[in-house]
């Protein structure tokens, strides 16, 4: 839409009916897949991508869809974490985690970027301990 500042019209989003990402992987793309949404407003979305995976923000978190999007590549997705700290930095880590490297741990992040996605105290306690009783895990 067009707006104005002291008689200079601006764009305020781009005149295009898409968005950047799909259109730059219709125009360049050998393998085009994405992300999308449900419903019949992102058919043309369909139509320029070779495979979707379904976003769901509410219940799927942004890692699985992107370890969705990594097996639709062919690429066999990893969802263990990776130390790949400098020696000292190691050597702090273990000092204050003893067996890090060995134990099965989860990290959860109690503030998440959306507000949607967080939790009350009572929920994540809950998460937690079924996680150390079920899971066998760590914290």
């Amino acid at each position: 839409m067009p707006g104005g500042y002291g008689g200079v019209t601006t764009w305020r989003s781009p005149p295009l009916p898409a968005n950047r990402p799909t259109l730059y992987a219709w125009l360049a793309g050998k393998s085009r897949i994405g992300v999308m949404a449900a419903g019949t407003k992102h058919t043309w979305k369909r139509a320029l991508l070779h495979a979707t995976v379904p976003f769901d923000d509410l219940d799927t978190h942004t890692v699985v869809q992107n370890l969705w999007l990594a097996d639709l590549l062919g690429c066999r997705g990893a969802s263990t974490c990776l130390w790949a700290g400098r020696s000292r930095m190691s050597a702090h880590v273990e000092s204050l985690f003893p067996g890090f490297r060995k134990a099965r741990f989860a990290v959860l992040h109690l503030y998440p970027k959306l507000p949607t996605r967080c939790g009350t105290r009572y929920s994540w306690r809950e998460l937690a301990a079924w996680l150390i009783d079920r899971a066998s895990l760590s914290f």
